[in-house]
């Protein structure tokens, strides 16, 4: 029987509430699915969600709050291009791999 491919979309992977759930429910189904995830943020559940397939991750580095100095504020737009750029890259990915489902857990 074949597998089910989900794409995992998910904000961040943190051990919070929603991010946490989603892991736990695909893990449960992880013989029935094949997972791939992207996120926006890192963050501690990565190493679990590795564990089911595939992930990436879109920004590498958050805004640094307040007001940022130059440097910061450089890097920081220098990090969101190289997002945009993977989105593109990772977009044709997604469209040749063709999931069967698309779930989505994020209001970003």
């Amino acid at each position: 029987m074949r597998k089910i491919k989900v794409l995992l979309l998910l904000h961040d992977l943190s051990p919070t509430g929603a991010p946490k759930l989603a892991v736990s429910a695909f893990e449960r189904f992880q013989d029935q699915i094949e997972l791939r995830t992207i996120s926006y943020h890192g963050g501690p559940l990565r190493d679990r969600v590795r564990a089911l397939g595939p992930v990436q991750t879109l920004v590498s580095f958050q805004w640094p709050g307040g007001m940022p100095t130059p440097r910061a504020l450089l890097l920081f737009l220098g990090h969101r291009s190289l997002s945009v750029g993977k989105a593109r890259v990772w977009s044709r990915l997604v469209r040749r791999w063709k999931p069967d489902v698309v779930y989505v857990n994020s209001v970003a």
